[in-house]
């Protein structure tokens, strides 16, 4: 079996408020898995959002690593439903 991992988004930004700031992150993946010549590929999401009141590094990471925990979840009940 053979994997191809394609990153398609990886971004993150901020919504300013009143008195919070918004810090999200997303993620997008195509894994394609080939087995005796067939393919089968799926597309994973994830997204993370925290909120605060600076820009700081401790802000950006939880949103990033709520959108990979995010991501990993997805992803594991993809390969689960693959027929490989």
């Amino acid at each position: 079996m053979t994997a191809s991992v394609s990153v398609d988004e990886f971004w993150a930004w901020f919504t300013p408020g009143m008195w919070t700031i918004s810090f999200e992150a997303k993620v997008v993946c195509t894994i394609t898995l080939t087995r005796a010549g067939s393919p089968a590929s799926v597309t994973i999401r994830g997204h993370g959002m925290n909120k605060g009141q600076v820009a700081s590094d401790e802000n950006w990471q939880r949103a990033y690593d709520r959108a990979f925990a995010d991501f990993l979840e997805k992803f594991d009940k993809e390969l689960d439903a693959t027929p490989f």
